[in-house]
């Protein structure tokens, strides 16, 4: 009863999707939801099961749409400026508010500002007025037995406002599609606990419960289950027959393999294992009367699994189809490489470089949570592809709003800890303006940045034989192109070790000691290229250095490693140590600036930013950082063009 006897089957996304469905419209667990009475105000969101009709005419009376005088129209017409026309108050006319009833008698309302007051009891009119003129005729908004709203109509909030003033109270909906989210865990802690070591905070059914929301449908959340096969075995025997799709989520231990066992044992399995990428070990089946969907534990393997197996259900049986992908046409901004027959999912941020569409890949690990809060979009790469090139245009399905693309400013390069100090001075100061960082190093920046794929590009380019930082790469590199070097700021690189140095690492030399792992930074970025150049001065071979190819994105990343006790040390920046509790060893100062290409200039976004740079109120915040100097911060420090 380990949950690791099957075998992951690995059938395509087509294939599963088209099992998966046949098997439930079979058993008729897609027909349409029964149909429920509910309080109006309870039914925003909902879907209308029938045409309501309004019970009453709206307004029901004939009423004025002015201030003013009402008065019969066939008494005003020899009234003009030259002969002006005397009415007496309650007799010819009647003084009367914007909806109020026009009284028998009356058929027109003459606005206040054309009646001239001669006495206490009489009016002048300078003007003739037509039948029924500034008079809301009854049932204007709508008459009774007018149709207020269709079937199958998703209802919004002035729809409920429609149904109250046609004279309703309560509506028949289609019943909410009832999913129930079940995580399984024995070392996770629900969302609020404060997890021990060894523990992890389970985050995924948030995701799914909020995405039911989103669609219509009715989450119940149950508490997370021990992962084991019969305490998971009575949980689902005590709410499978309470909802109308089971969605469980597999545990940090045996996964979805638990879940394919249980349906293997108690029902019928119909599909263990996708070639899909993220959400592979994937499972579906049927207990009884119950669908269940058995997704990975991670945020975006069971994202991307629910959008696929749950969400058609859900639209099923409310009865209605399921609202198109809104799509963006992007150029990919790096080529990337796919498992061949696989279906992927790849995260992308997405925005506008000198007005053309970009899409730039984001990591594609499925437990980073993070990159689905940075996401904008997901691009799907068929199985019939391996790999899309930099350049060509894909569709990207939208996570956020088109509009929010407008003014995203795409930065590519190396990292620092003070991106995220000017990333909020922007939002706070321009909260239309989104940074977007690629931590793809230095090199990697120059060429997004050359390619036209990203707006600036942050640099820490130490030249080993003139001593500068940046200048020469950028003449040698970009010399064609007209940019401006801003200078961020001045930095000290130095090893990376826990707390007390409990293995003394000093130098570069200490790098070779068979008792010393390192994390290195990633390739192509500055700050591996500063350690390779000091290896060489040093005369110390990399394969000498256990843990050299290890990488690391950021140098919170690398902060991480070390502190986890995945390595001893790593050369990176004062202020990940002390992000991460490390002790921090000087050695290296060195200049970080960023390279701007002059036609971004006058941008609004841009303006923005340099602006940001320049302030004394960003220059204190990063001074008050371990290791940072601001003195040439705002800067321009080397100008082409």
């Amino acid at each position: 009863m380990d949950g690791k006897s099957l075998t992951l089957q690995m059938n395509s996304l087509n294939e599963s999707l088209e099992r998966w469905f046949c098997e439930l419209e079979y058993r008729g667990f897609l027909n349409r939801n029964t149909i429920e009475k509910i309080p109006i105000a309870d039914s925003l969101n909902c879907i209308s099961a029938n045409t309501v009709t309004a019970a009453i005419s709206v307004p029901h009376f004939y009423s004025a749409s002015v201030d003013g005088i009402a008065v019969l129209s066939s008494s005003t017409f020899s009234a003009t400026a030259t002969t002006p026309l005397t009415l007496k108050i309650g007799e010819d006319a009647q003084f009367i508010d914007t909806g109020m009833p026009i009284l028998p008698g009356f058929d027109a309302v003459v606005p206040i500002e054309d009646v001239k007051l001669k006495s206490i009891e009489g009016v002048e009119i300078t003007g003739s007025y037509a039948p029924w003129e500034n008079v809301r005729p009854l049932g204007e908004e709508m008459a009774a037995q007018e149709v207020i709203l269709p079937a199958n109509h998703r209802i919004r909030s002035f729809d409920i406002a429609a149904l109250f003033a046609g004279g309703h109270s309560h509506i028949d909906v289609v019943r909410k599609t009832r999913i129930g989210i079940l995580p399984v865990g024995s070392a996770l802690v629900p969302t609020g606990s404060i997890p021990a070591v060894g523990q992890a905070m389970e985050t995924s059914s948030q995701i799914l419960s909020n995405t039911v929301l989103q669609w219509g449908a009715h989450p119940i959340l149950v508490d997370i289950v021990d992962e084991n096969l019969v305490e998971l075995s009575k949980k689902v025997d005590m709410i499978k027959s309470d909802v109308d799709l089971l969605c469980i989520i597999g545990g940090p231990s045996l996964g979805t393999a638990l879940i394919a066992d249980m349906l293997n044992r108690k029902g019928e399995l119909i599909c263990y294992g996708l070639q899909i990428k993220p959400g592979m070990s994937t499972c579906l089946g049927i207990i009884d009367d119950c669908p269940i969907i058995g997704l990975p534990g991670y945020a975006m393997s069971a994202y991307i699994a629910f959008n696929h197996f749950a969400k058609p259900v859900i639209y099923k049986k409310l009865g209605i189809n399921a609202p198109d992908k809104k799509i963006f046409k992007a150029y990919l901004s790096r080529t990337v490489r796919s498992p061949e027959d696989v279906d992927e999912f790849i995260r992308a941020s997405l925005g506008y470089v000198d007005n053309m569409p970009v899409a730039v890949p984001i990591s594609r690990g499925a437990n980073i949570l993070m990159s689905l809060v940075r996401a904008d979009g997901i691009i799907h790469i068929s199985n019939k592809k391996s790999k899309i090139q930099a350049g060509e245009l894909v569709n990207v399905e939208l996570l956020r709003p088109r509009n929010d693309l407008k003014n995203k400013v795409f930065m590519a390069g190396s990292y620092d800890i003070c991106f995220d100090i000017l990333r909020n001075e922007i939002l706070r100061q321009n909260p239309d303006i989104i940074l977007y960082n690629s931590n793809v190093g230095s090199m990697r920046g120059l060429i997004a940045l050359k390619a036209g794929f990203c707006h600036l590009s942050g640099i820490h380019f130490f030249d080993d034989e003139t001593g500068e930082f940046n200048i020469p790469i950028v003449k040698m590199f970009l010399d064609d192109m007209p940019l401006i070097l801003v200078n961020l700021l001045h930095r000290q690189l130095g090893f990376l070790v826990n707390k007390g140095n409990p293995k003394n690492i000093l130098n570069f030399e200490d790098l070779t000691r068979p008792d010393v792992k390192l994390t290195n930074r990633i390739r192509g970025s500055g700050t591996r290229m500063i350690l390779d150049y000091y290896l060489k001065k040093n005369k110390i071979e990399i394969n000498r250095i256990k843990g050299y190819p290890d990488e690391a994105h950021t140098h919170l990343t690398l902060a991480s490693a070390i502190a986890s006790g995945h390595a001893d040390v790593g050369l990176g920046i004062s202020a990940a140590a002390k992000a991460s509790n490390l002790d921090f060893i000087p050695l290296i100062p060195e200049r970080m600036d960023f390279v701007i290409p002059k036609k971004y200039l006058n941008t609004y976004s841009i303006k923005s930013l340099l602006s940001i740079i320049g302030s004394e109120k960003f220059k204190k915040e990063i001074s008050m950082l371990d290791g940072y100097s601001t003195e040439m911060t705002g800067n321009i420090v080397y100008e082409i063009g």
